[in-house]
């Protein structure tokens, strides 16, 4: 009996460390999401940076007022990424003419985007900027560890809409456009 009493003490005790370590961990990692960009606006200091890949005319934003913006991070080298190139094209061939624009945001060599972006006929404009730009962006956008692909979408009236590390699915894109 008192053994039986011994171990359920050890098991409560062990649960609520767990637990506190799980949510002292949960709230570090909630606040490393913290985002400094809100509006699509404030972009606007990287595009100096940033060169198109897949287009002659400069990508800035000023050509996005009253659209709904999915800026997209990705390399040729990342699977995930490779693999939702289509969904967007598709999504920015589809709804361009409602007010929808896709901007990748290339993490890669640039004649391996140019030729990865060429072969997959990908329509949308890409850009490109060094390394530490770029990961100041992401970092700015939310994405502390760098992960690809990485989304962030902006509402027509220049809100951050939301914000996806890794793939992003067709229903969190038809948000913007309902």
């Amino acid at each position: 009996m008192r053994r039986r009493k011994l171990i359920v003490a050890t098991t409560v005790f062990s649960v609520a460390l767990i637990s506190l370590f799980a949510g002292v961990m949960w709230q570090r990692y909630s606040a490393s999401l913290a985002v400094s960009i809100h509006q699509v606006d404030e972009l606007r200091e990287y595009e100096n940076h940033w060169r198109p890949l897949n287009r002659t005319e400069p990508v800035a934003v000023d050509d996005w007022k009253d659209k709904a913006v999915v800026v997209n991070f990705w390399g040729s080298w990342c699977p995930p990424c490779i693999e939702e190139m289509p969904l967007l094209d598709r999504f920015n061939t589809e709804h361009g003419e409602q007010g929808v624009q896709v901007v990748g945001v290339v993490i890669d060599q640039e004649e391996a985007a140019k030729a990865f972006l060429d072969s997959n006929q990908i329509r949308f404009p890409s850009v490109i900027a060094d390394i530490q730009v770029t990961n100041e962006l992401m970092e700015s956008l939310g994405n502390k560890d760098g992960v690809l692909p990485f989304t962030v979408a902006f509402s027509r009236s220049g809100e951050r809409e939301f914000m996806r590390l890794g793939p992003v699915t067709e229903e969190e894109l038809q948000t913007l456009i309902q």
